[in-house]
């Protein structure tokens, strides 16, 4: 529980889902620029591009995130979220989102300017390189959130 008492007031996120894909909507019918924060991916799963990492509080992935592919790059849940609600609600990506994706060389990503706030990065390794070695040196980047990589042919 938080010091200041308000954990009450944060919702699940299945309850939260319908609400806000709705509020969503209007924005997008508007045409107004909206980003989410403090929110795992599973919470829009239409517009988890639209997602900003927000300082200052500890965020965590829940045990039951393991198998999720975007498990390394998101944001999770408070820690006030986990005492209250546990894992209700989450839902865990099984498959990359294609169309959210960009694949890029090892090379390219110092360069890689991303033009969402959250940008999915899927590195393609070549062959005989090591990954951990490339993964490593280039997982620092500012807003690219490498959520695989895959060897080349």
């Amino acid at each position: 529980m938080r010091a200041d008492g308000i954990s009450w007031m944060i919702p699940p996120v299945d309850l939260l889902r319908a609400a806000l894909a709705d509020a969503i909507g209007v924005a997008l019918s508007h045409a107004m620029a909206f980003c989410i924060e403090k929110s795992p991916f599973c919470l829009t799963p239409d517009h988890r591009r639209q997602h900003l990492p927000e300082s200052g509080e500890r965020l965590r992935i829940p045990s039951g995130c393991r198998d999720c592919v975007l498990r390394r790059s998101c944001f999770g849940v408070t820690e006030d979220y986990l005492l209250r609600w546990g894992q209700r609600g989450l839902l865990p990506v099984d498959v990359l989102p294609e169309t959210e994706t960009v694949r890029l060389a090892p090379t390219e990503i110092a360069a890689f300017q991303p033009a969402l706030p959250t940008t999915f990065v899927q590195v393609e390794i070549p062959r005989g390189v090591d990954a951990n070695t490339v993964l490593k040196s280039e997982r620092a980047c500012e807003g690219i959130h490498i959520v695989g990589w895959r060897q080349a042919n």
